[in-house]
């Protein structure tokens, strides 16, 4: 899932997310996180590295065919 860094900052980090404490996303002040493809009408999107890269399924299959 791709998202703006606003979002991410709402969405709890998995690294740290264990026991009684839990720490909210950095977005790009994190060593893991990843930048994902957009255009210039978007804002910049992104993603938590930690748990690899997103698949995009499309209408038409995998490949958008």
């Amino acid at each position: 899932m791709l998202l703006t860094e606003e979002e991410a900052r709402e969405k709890y980090c998995p690294f740290w997310a264990s026991g009684d404490w839990t720490i909210k996303c950095e977005a790009s002040k994190c060593m893991m996180w990843r930048w994902g493809e957009f255009s210039k009408s978007d804002k910049p999107r992104g993603y938590c590295g930690l748990a690899g890269r997103p698949q995009f399924y499309y209408e038409g299959g995998e490949d958008g065919k």
